[in-house]
């Protein structure tokens, strides 16, 4: 059994990844949490019990538990959204549980290799100073990531004959700098253009209304109305996961797209290579 953790700045990213996942024929992991390999039970389990309920919100729930948990063959994937690319230390923390599967005899477990992969946007801030914020802020935690580059795939020494493996993929529009709804609305457009454009109008229009801070977020607006014509109320993490907007041949054709599904199968089958092997 791999286990592929993937550590996303947001519920938006997850949703996205779970979406393009899902045309690589993975699927929702249904089993309860008692019945996951172990110690993934008892990771999933110490993460609710040890956390006082009633000093508890929903801003800080994550990452305790994974957003989405899908699975093919013998690889789990665990989808995170860490809550932004500021919150270092709920990530160093989650690590390090995840590091302690290494530390689990060989005879106790099916786990034969762990991997974390780091996703984030680019912003204009650009690739490398967003790998380089990685490399800063997880280096004690995970010395290997000094050597990781954004699309890299690294692994480490062998323990208890489990291997530990780490990845980079930056969300970017190809010029370097961007975040997902770079990637996200040109898909939706595509074959609703007219649509699109009256929704652009109608922003326009209504400019006013939109408080300051919230001004660079007009793609994230656009998303939710053209979200909200199809099915009233939903969020737009829902929508990404699941809109009708995006199809299948779309993010099979989309050259950003194939780029990400070419890492995830480049990743997934070193993971089977590595355990065969």
């Amino acid at each position: 059994m791999k286990v592929v953790l993937i550590l996303c700045e947001g519920p938006h990213d997850v949703a996205f990844i779970y979406r393009v996942l899902r045309t690589m024929n993975f699927r929702n992991y249904g089993e309860k949490i008692g019945k996951a390999p172990y110690p993934l039970n008892a990771i999933f389990k110490n993460a609710i019990e040890k956390h006082d309920l009633n000093q508890l919100n929903l801003q800080n729930y994550y990452p305790l538990l994974p957003m989405d948990i899908l699975y093919k063959d013998k690889i789990i994937v665990l989808l995170y959204s860490v809550g932004g690319n500021t919150k270092h230390d709920r990530v160093r923390d989650l690590i390090g549980k995840y590091l302690d599967i290494l530390e689990v005899p060989a005879t106790d477990t099916e786990i034969t290799n762990i991997s974390f992969v780091f996703t984030n946007d680019a912003d204009d801030k650009g690739i490398e100073s967003v790998v380089n914020i990685f490399k800063e802020e997880y280096s004690k935690t995970l010395p290997l990531i000094k050597e990781i580059s954004n699309l890299d795939i690294i692994c480490n020494e062998e323990k208890n004959n489990k291997e530990l493996f780490l990845g980079c993929y930056i969300f970017e529009k190809g010029d370097g700098m961007g975040k997902l709804e770079d990637v996200v609305l040109p898909l939706m457009i595509k074959d609703h253009e007219p649509l699109f454009t009256d929704i652009e109008t109608f922003l326009q229009k209504n400019s006013s209304y939109i408080p300051k801070k919230h001004s660079s977020d007009t793609q994230k607006m656009s998303i939710g109305i053209a979200g909200q014509l199809k099915k009233p109320g939903k969020t737009n993490k829902v929508i990404i996961s699941d809109t009708d907007y995006i199809s299948d041949q779309k993010i099979q054709q989309d050259p950003k797209i194939i780029e990400l599904i070419c890492y995830f199968e480049k990743l997934f089958s070193t993971l089977v290579k590595e355990a065969v092997m």
